[in-house]
C-alpha cells in the first residue's frame, strides 16, 4: 500500500505548479474581459473662429465601476493675440450607474475654479467656489460621455459646480459625415435655466457631437476619433 500511494501524490504535486498556471491564466483573461478603455477624442469649434483646440473623455471600465478622465485644452486668437485660453482637468468616478465621485479643475485665462464633491447616503456631498452643498443623489456632470445622460434630472456645470434641474428630449434621426462614412445618429436636447445642449448618438450611443448654448456663445464638439484599448 504505501508504494502505491507514494505515486500519486508525487503525481498531484507535478501538476500543481500546471494546475496553478492555468487558474491564474482563466482569472487574468476574466479581468482583461471585464475591464475596458474607451477613448474619445474631439475638435472644439467656435462660430467666427473656427476650430479653438481639443476635447477627450478616457472611460475605463471594471465590473460595474467606470472612471471618466475629461481633459480640455482651448485657446482663441485673432492676429496673433490670444483673446481667450481655456484647459480643464476632471475625473468622475460611476459605480452602479450612480455619480459617487468628481474632482474637476477649470482654469479660465489664468483664472482656476476647483470643484471636488462625493456621494454621501441618498445625496452628492459638493465643494465649490460657493461653498459645501448636499446636491441630489442622481446628479450628471455636464459631460454627455455616454448615453446615461439620457436620464438625467439635475445637472452638475463641471466649469462652475452649479447644480441645476435638467429636461431631456429625444429629437429626431439623421446622418452626419463622419470621418469620411455616413453615421446614424439620434439628437437629444438637454435645457437648463443656464444652458442649451445638443448631443448626436450613434447606434453604439458614442456622442458623436456636442452642441452647448450658453452666454450667447454655441461651442461644438465634433468626435475624431474613438480608440478601444
Amino acid at each position: 500500500m504505501p508504494r502505491s500511494t507514494k505515486p500519486i501524490m508525487i503525481g498531484a504535486a507535478r501538476r500543481a505548479p500546471a494546475l496553478l498556471a492555468l487558474l491564474m491564466g482563466q482569472l487574468l483573461a476574466a479581468g482583461d474581459a471585464a475591464a475596458a478603455t474607451q477613448i474619445l477624442d474631439y475638435r472644439v469649434s467656435v462660430a467666427v473662429f473656427g476650430d479653438i483646440g481639443s476635447y477627450q473623455n478616457r472611460i475605463e471600465t471594471a465590473g460595474d465601476v467606470t472612471t471618466v478622465r475629461s481633459t480640455l485644452r482651448t485657446r482663441v486668437q485673432e492676429l496673433g493675440i490670444v483673446l481667450h485660453r481655456e484647459s480643464a482637468d476632471r475625473i468622475e468616478r460611476w459605480e452602479g450607474g450612480r455619480l459617487v465621485y468628481f474632482d474637476g479643475t477649470t482654469t479660465t485665462n489664468g483664472k482656476s475654479v476647483h470643484i471636488h464633491g462625493q456621494a454621501q447616503g441618498d445625496g452628492f456631498a459638493l465643494t465649490t467656489p460657493a461653498g459645501t452643498s448636499m446636491a441630489a443623489g442622481d446628479l450628471f456632470p455636464s459631460n454627455p460621455w455616454s448615453s446615461a445622460f439620457i436620464a438625467a434630472h439635475h445637472i452638475l456645470h463641471v466649469t462652475t459646480g452649479e447644480v441645476e434641474p435638467a429636461q431631456v428630449v429625444a429629437g429626431e434621426t439623421t446622418t452626419f459625415n463622419l470621418a469620411g462614412r455616413a453615421v446614424t445618429v439620434r439628437a437629444y436636447r438637454i435645457d437648463t435655466a443656464l444652458t442649451h445642449a445638443l448631443v448626436w448618438l450613434d447606434a453604439s450611443s458614442v456622442p458623436v457631437r456636442i452642441e452647448v448654448r450658453a452666454h450667447g456663445r454655441t461651442v461644438i464638439l465634433d468626435l475624431q476619433s474613438e480608440t478601444t484599448l
